[in-house]
């Protein structure tokens, strides 16, 4: 049995509601912001101004949109990001800086220009999987070149 009174018993609960994220359905409450929504937002934020200003002229910037479905497209996109690092000095790789479609893998220069693409892939993925890494690498730098 609680020992607590009915002051006590008040001031627990609009502590509770007060550490609790809530939409608004508590009166004389107000909603709580979620801070994992804040922080992606300047993620996007931060990522969004490189591609900008990489595309203004200074450095090239390639966007990789790997779908987040499967780890395959995770390793490939991170195999391409690297292999491009290692080629060209001074290049700017962009993973997602939006939402991936769904079974797509795509490589793009900042300026819209696709370098490569394969969309709508359905398990297992076979398009994608049969790809060599090392041969794409060296064809997205011919065709920045």
């Amino acid at each position: 049995m609680d020992t607590r009174c009915h002051h006590q018993k008040k001031i627990a609960e609009e502590q509770l509601f007060h550490v609790i994220p809530t939409i608004g359905c508590v009166p004389g409450i107000e909603p709580i912001e979620a801070e994992g929504r804040q922080g992606k937002e300047k993620k996007a934020d931060d990522v969004a101004p490189p591609a900008a200003t990489a595309a203004g002229g200074s450095s090239e910037a390639i966007i990789i949109e790997a779908c987040k479905q499967c780890n395959s497209f995770k390793t490939r996109a991170f195999a391409v990001k690297d292999g491009l690092e290692s080629a060209i000095p001074g290049i700017e790789v962009i993973l997602n800086p939006e939402k991936p479609r769904r079974g797509c893998f795509e490589v793009r220069k900042a300026d819209g220009e696709i370098v490569i693409s394969l969309l709508d892939m359905k398990r297992p993925f076979t398009p994608m999987k049969n790809l060599d890494m090392e041969k794409v690498v060296e064809d997205i730098v011919k065709k920045i070149k």
